[in-house]
């Protein structure tokens, strides 16, 4: 179950990159985000995601994004959050999401210390995105700005973090 730490922390990332690649999507963006938290089993079945964006026209590809998207951040988040917890040994949700918050400037105080990532590890964090996406059949080129937009998030707080 994800916590609301969690789906606060990926329905910013995905917000930021829906508004950049289908700013038109952010007026149904609220609900689909719902929708997707309610159940999001039903989000992320990558063949059906295929099928759909194969089977509809270019209105509903577009409102597919969010969802999809959704999935990608959520699975790459986890997986970048299980491969450095154990190694590093201060990473958390909690953690993370204050990272953000701080960069987004909320008065909030991480309870953690964090460990910047390295660049194998925001290399795995690219790597991993570009994986999620293909499971999707996402386009290359969003696929790319996806992994670019997540791992621009991270180093862009970790940069305002230290300074």
């Amino acid at each position: 179950m994800i916590s609301v730490d969690q789906e606060h922390l990926i329905i910013d990332i995905t917000h930021n990159f829906i508004s950049q690649v289908a700013p038109q999507e952010l007026i149904i963006f609220q609900g689909v985000s719902e929708a997707y938290f309610k159940d999001p089993e039903r989000f992320i079945k990558p063949h059906t995601a295929q099928e759909d964006l194969l089977g509809i026209g270019v209105g509903e590809v577009v409102a597919i994004l969010t969802p999809v998207t959704l999935t990608i951040v959520t699975n790459v988040l986890s997986s970048l959050v299980q491969k450095t917890i154990e190694p590093v040994g201060a990473w958390s949700w909690t953690a993370l999401k204050n990272r953000f918050k701080k960069f987004r400037g909320h008065k909030t105080e991480a309870k953690t210390i964090i460990l910047p990532l390295t660049p194998d590890q925001l290399t795995l964090v690219q790597e991993l995105t570009l994986l999620e996406a293909s499971k999707f059949k996402l386009p290359k080129s969003q696929a790319t700005l996806l992994a670019d937009a997540i791992v621009g998030k991270i180093t862009t707080t970790q940069a305002k973090q230290h300074h």
